[in-house]
């Protein structure tokens, strides 16, 4: 068969499970109950998932990576097929309805495979096949070693400095259940200054290492830091509002609460709390709301992880707890501004001092250890940052990487596009080396040719997939390797395990690739999950699915 007839068997295929999936009774019933009770149901599946039958965490981390990403594409399906209604909202339990969102999000799992596949294809990246309705994407070599680096990434989580932290529900829980209110089947919780305070606290001190671009940015009529307090406060307030369903239901509420688990308010009645407790101006607190208002700014593809805040046709606002606790607010408010043509410019202006700030983040630790730090322009690339050790005659060149951490296909792509180019300037310095360029050895590192020479690839939050792997320049989380170095207390042990690849998880031991059978309709394919915990069936997603 020509190669010209399978890619149109191909793109047929992809048009075809896009309509599939956009095929849901809940599309039917007005777009305002729809979305109310798709998030709702995501809400019960959270619930359950962590306090009713909580998962361990390594499955939950899974299950809300995976929920997140997966329920864009419902939400933006209602959105974009968006059918008006003349029935007034009703915020109850209907079991039909239930089932029917129920049943989507767990299509939605299937189908967000599909969305890896399909654009991999279209990059050149994978080669399919088709044979009736089963698209084979061909060998899935799940016991190679190709997924070190996708391993790496979900093992060594955000930058690789510090662990998880985590919201202290203990220290609140009495104080929100005081405020909580219980009538029937709904609940609601009384937010007040001093509450908002609290909470506030709580989710501050399980921020570390979430935001780290500084507060001063400016973009248009707000700071960074007008971002962060009007965000972080409405976060706050939604790890109050799921604490207060979780009292509820230790009070024996019927259906769990269900029908109070959003937030929904008007906008103005938002902006007024918000700024009362934060202090911001109201204009301020508006223009951040509006940048996450779902589909706000002419976003042609809205993201509900981006854009959390959906606007029902009344103007009132539903807030989902789920993704607002779970949500990286940085990483995703970058990623909006990169999607606005109006913001993007002033953005990446920014984004060009991003470097410099890690490499005086490095300096301050690696100075305070006792090396020697250096950096400075060569003939063919720059020296982001050198660390010396006089004593043992020791020196390591990095390449320092910082952006956004990919959430989707297309970005990593680029993002892996940006590494490559990282290898590639540590090889333009190693080539120096070996030719003992004088600006290099001489004016920048004042070293000769008895030092031991390491170069390398310093990313602040991913390292990107094996297709930018390289025998010559590892690429690791340059906080990871900080980290490491303190832990030896030894730069050439350090290199050592950076040299080795001993940061790399090994397949079969620190994780595990399962085969997953997907299906959206009347298509079917396999893909493959990446487990941090031995599998204990064929199915990753079935198995998360089983969870929900």
């Amino acid at each position: 068969m020509q190669k010209s007839t399978i890619d149109d068997e191909i793109l047929n295929a992809e048009k075809e499970i896009d309509a599939e999936f956009r095929h849901s009774p809940l599309m039917e019933i007005g777009y305002d109950q729809a979305i109310w009770t798709l998030l709702s149901t995501l809400e019960d599946l959270y619930l359950k998932n962590s306090v009713i039958r909580p998962l361990k965490p390594e499955l939950f981390h899974a299950f809300v990576d995976t929920v997140i990403n997966a329920t864009a594409h419902p939400v933006r399906s209602l959105f974009l097929q968006k059918k008006s209604s003349d029935k007034k909202l009703l915020k109850s339990m209907y079991d039909e309805h239930y089932e029917w969102a129920h049943q989507w999000i767990d299509e939605s799992l299937n189908y967000n495979s599909f969305n890896l596949i399909f654009p991999l294809w279209h990059k050149g990246k994978l080669s399919l096949s088709i044979e009736g309705k089963y698209i084979d994407p061909g060998d899935l070599e799940i016991t190679s070693n190709k997924y070190d680096y996708e391993a790496y990434n979900r093992i060594v989580r955000k930058d690789g400095a510090l662990g998880d932290t985590y919201f202290d529900v203990e220290s609140v829980f009495d104080e929100v259940a005081k405020h909580t209110t219980i009538t029937g089947d709904k609940f609601s919780l009384n937010f007040n200054p001093r509450l908002v305070e609290i909470l506030h606290k709580a989710h501050n001190d399980s921020l570390s290492g979430r935001h780290v671009l500084p507060s001063d940015w400016r973009i248009g009529d707000i700071t960074f830091d007008d971002f962060k307090k009007t965000l972080a406060t409405i976060q706050a307030m939604m790890h109050g509002w799921f604490i207060a369903r979780v009292h509820a239901v230790n009070e024996k509420i019927p259906n769990y609460g269900y029908s109070s688990s959003l937030f929904v308010v008007t906008r103005q009645e938002l902006i007024k709390r918000l700024a009362r407790y934060t202090s911001l101006q109201e204009s301020i607190v508006n223009t951040v709301l509006e940048y996450l208002t779902f589909s706000s700014h002419d976003i042609r593809y809205p993201d509900i992880a981006i854009q959390p805040l959906v606007e029902l046709s009344d103007k009132r606002l539903l807030l989902s707890p789920f993704i607002l606790i779970n949500i990286n607010a940085e990483r995703n408010f970058c990623t909006l501004l990169n999607k606005i043509p109006s913001a993007r410019e002033a953005y990446l202006a920014l984004t060009l001092k991003k470097e410099r700030i890690l490499f005086e983040e490095l300096r301050t630790v690696l100075e305070r250890l006792g090396y020697e730090v250096a950096h400075g322009s060569l003939s063919t690339t720059d020296l982001d940052i050198a660390i010396i050790d006089r004593a043992n005659k020791v020196c390591a060149c990095i390449e320092l990487k910082w952006f956004i951490e990919p959430a989707e296909i297309r970005e990593v792509i680029e993002r892996s596009i940006e590494l490559a180019k990282g290898v590639k300037q540590c090889k333009a310095i190693n080539s120096l080396f070996s030719k003992r360029d004088k600006r290099l050895t001489r004016d920048i590192l004042n070293i000769d040719e008895s030092y031991r020479i390491s170069t390398f690839v310093g990313s602040r939050n991913w390292i990107g997939h094996s297709d930018i792997r390289s025998l010559d320049v590892p690429v690791v989380k340059v906080w990871h390797f900080v980290k490491e170095l303190i832990n030896k207390g030894s730069l050439a042990s350090t290199l050592d395990w950076v040299e080795s690849r001993s940061y790399l998880p090994v397949n079969g031991r620190d994780y595990w690739i399962v085969p997953v059978d997907i299906k959206t309709g009347s298509w079917k394919s396999q893909w493959y999950g990446v487990a941090t915990w031995p599998p204990t069936s064929q199915n990753t997603t079935a198995e998360v699915s089983e969870k929900l």
